[in-house]
């Protein structure tokens, strides 16, 4: 499943980031037992206590679901805010999955 090695994946990452001295936190969730379903899943990589990158599903309809990197920042109320740099993977058709970049252009 694309969720678990993303999930491995960055895992490592951050082992590797942190044995060489780099401050990173990873959070992670079980995966769902049913995609489709309301229930929550997100990964969370902490680049300090302000920001972070969000991994969590989108689209969670039959032949639709995505995954989605998306930046997230917290405000001086601690209030999480979505911001516009992201990347959603998601199926395309039956047999594709295809990919779009967002990001912010200031």
């Amino acid at each position: 499943m694309t969720a678990d090695f993303v999930a491995t994946t960055l895992t490592q990452l951050a082992v590797g980031f942190r044995r060489q001295g780099v401050v990173l936190k990873f959070d992670t969730v079980k995966f769902p037992a049913n995609a489709f379903s309301g229930e929550p899943y997100q990964l969370k990589l902490f680049i300090d206590d302000t920001e972070f990158w969000s991994i969590h599903l989108v689209d969670r309809q039959i032949g639709k679901v995505g995954l989605m990197f998306a930046r997230i920042v917290r405000d001086t109320n601690g209030q999480e805010l979505l911001t516009n740099d992201s990347i959603v993977f998601r199926w395309v058709g039956t047999d594709r999955f295809g990919f779009s970049l967002n990001d912010r252009m200031t």
